[in-house]
């Protein structure tokens, strides 16, 4: 592909001082972790496996979108259906962490985000000019996040507003008549950003050899955009939306049956109202998402219109007793999703409470514990139940390079409703289907030097 970039930004430090504290940011984001505790915590100090993805590492993987950038940072599994990671009807771009598929739980700035049909969270939609840093947490992580963190976290974290005032805008062009144009605007309380995508038609994204067709794709456009406000100290308001428009066509080998052609498009929106300070964290947030698919070559066939939404609550509190660290909080979330053609409206709630309590002895061996509460309430005739998610956690500093850590804990998944409800040719949902459940057991290796970083870990 050949690209040819344009930018445009405002004026950055350029004396020295400012230029030393914008590094040490730098350093700083690259090695306190907020995933880790739900409150920011030394990663190298943590008992879990945790990377944190800086946005210039984002940009330097040349990546054209959120997925495709963590797909090329190494350490997860990645699925695409189509190209730009757009979802194929209902099968969506995916990252995996260990192996597990739908086991990662993501969210934005701690706000969960996937819908609850079927575990889709379409990152693709997500410009990376909107991301200040992910953080990766690898292993079981269902005592600080509930029913869907059962083989880690991907927590995207949004730019908020900086000091000086600035402009920044982009244009590339490439083969397939590719197009990827952005502009962003930041400043002490507001930033504000646009992007446009778009891709030609193209051939055979897919193909059964099996059953001996094949599927092409029409032109795609996306558009996203984002607002990030600091409204007043400590309160925060972030805003993600994306809309985007294709279409797929079936072809048979041969022609021996007539094509079927579906236009595609998919709407989504993110809303989070935060206060944070170094011992209060609370939170609202909001997710609603609607697809629709119209097959045009059977106009008497219904348009499928599938929606996902979320809200809820959230609070955190962190205080201490003599040397004892303690974490207490709540969650509540309301998850529903209307599949108008396929099983309609279903919803259940998700609420915890949880615990976490840390202490350091002789200024070496921090341990950590935790447990959850969870419950999951369905809807009237469906089934209630409620799992009990503890954990623990050891970390030895054995100089102040090399530090070891373990930690166990159970992790847990409650069914989507596409797996109790969905029915096709290939799937037939199951509405008694229990949650799953298991434990995770971990240890490794954190290593830091002037030259060398180091982590390891065995699971």
């Amino acid at each position: 592909m050949l690209t040819n970039v344009a930018a445009a930004q405002g004026p950055e430090p350029t004396n020295s001082l400012e230029t030393t504290e914008k590094a040490k940011a730098v350093f700083a984001l690259e090695t306190i972790t907020i995933t880790a505790e739900r409150f920011p915590v030394n990663e190298k100090e943590s008992p879990r496996f945790v990377t944190v993805v800086s946005s210039e590492q984002l940009k330097g993987t040349g990546a054209n979108n959120l997925v495709d950038a963590l797909r090329r940072v190494g350490g997860l599994a990645y699925k695409a259906y189509a190209p730009l990671g757009v979802s194929h009807g209902g099968m969506n771009s995916s990252i995996t962490i260990r192996g597990i598929k739908d086991g990662e739980l993501v969210l934005i700035n701690g706000a969960p985000i996937q819908g609850v049909a079927g575990h889709a969270y379409d990152l693709n939609t997500i410009s990376i000019d909107q991301i200040e840093r992910i953080e990766i947490m690898k292993g079981a992580a269902s005592t600080l996040y509930g029913a869907d963190a059962m083989s880690g976290v991907i927590n995207i974290i949004t730019k908020e507003p900086r000091e000086e005032t600035a402009f920044k805008g982009s244009v590339e062009f490439g083969n397939e008549s590719y197009h990827n144009h952005s502009v962003s605007a930041f400043s002490p309380r507001v930033n504000i950003g646009f992007n446009y995508q778009h891709l030609g038609a193209q051939t055979e994204i897919s193909r059964s050899f099996s059953r001996k067709y094949r599927y092409d794709q029409h032109d795609t456009n996306k558009y996203a955009w984002n607002l990030n406000a600091e409204l007043a100290e400590n309160l925060y308001l972030d805003y993600l939306g994306s809309y985007y428009e294709t279409g797929f066509e079936k072809h048979y080998d041969g022609n021996a049956r007539p094509y079927e052609g579906t236009d595609q498009e998919h709407q989504k929106n993110f809303a989070n109202l935060r206060y944070e300070t170094p011992t209060f964290r609370a939170q609202a947030f909001g997710t609603f998402d609607v697809m629709w698919r119209k097959e045009y070559t059977d106009p008497d066939k219904p348009e499928d219109e599938n929606k996902n939404y979320n809200f809820g609550l959230r609070g955190d509190y962190r205080f201490h007793l003599s040397d004892w660290q303690f974490n207490v909080g709540a969650d509540w979330v309301y998850r529903g999703a209307d599949y108008k053609n396929k099983y309609g409206d279903h919803h259940r709630n998700d609420v915890a409470p949880f615990l976490q309590v840390k202490k350091t002895f002789r200024g070496r061996l921090t341990a950590t514990a935790g447990a959850r509460e969870q419950f999951v309430v369905g809807e009237s005739g469906t089934d209630d139940y409620q799992r009990f998610l503890p954990s623990f956690g050891l970390t030895w500093k054995s100089t102040d390079g090399l530090s070891l850590f373990a930690n166990a804990g159970k992790a847990f998944r409650a069914p989507t409703f596409n797996n109790l409800y969905y029915e096709s040719s290939f799937l037939v949902g199951n509405p008694k289907l229990k949650p799953e459940q298991g434990w995770t057991l971990e240890s490794g290796v954190k290593y830091d030097s002037d030259m060398f970083r180091l982590r390891l870990a065995g699971f």
